[in-house]
């Protein structure tokens, strides 16, 4: 296959997608290369994952519309008829995975969304 030394665009699916003459694929729509939106499917794969549980769905939901855009584990327990360990469990997930925010206050753990997380999710739908 011979070098190709300007950048070719191909169209396919009402997609764009552009060569460059080192066969790097770049989206010309976003300037995006083949390994950034790889890099993006690999960071939110696990949101999705986690959001798969219709408890841990329900969770980022009440924190999300929650007064002040957080809630304590406190009042979380309350819209579940499932042990505080159990709910403590999912809330943990969510933290993990990067969904949730967490703030000790005393006792008690306040969890907020963490608002790049729904921005990757937002950009996915």
């Amino acid at each position: 296959m011979a070098d190709r030394t300007d950048a070719e665009t191909l169209h396919f699916d009402g997609h764009s997608v552009r060569f460059t003459h080192r066969n790097k694929v770049v989206y010309p729509e976003t300037g995006t290369t083949k390994g950034d939106v790889l890099d993006y499917y690999e960071r939110i794969a696990p949101l999705v994952k986690a959001l798969a549980d219709p408890v841990r769905l329900r969770l980022v939901s009440i924190v999300a519309s929650h007064q002040d855009g957080e809630a304590c584990v406190c009042d979380l327990n309350d819209a579940f008829d499932l042990s505080q360990p159990t709910i403590s469990h999912h809330l943990k997930v969510l933290h993990e995975v990067g969904l949730l925010d967490r703030t000790k206050r005393g006792v008690w753990v306040y969890y907020s969304i963490r608002a790049t997380a729904l921005a990757d999710l937002a950009a996915l739908i």
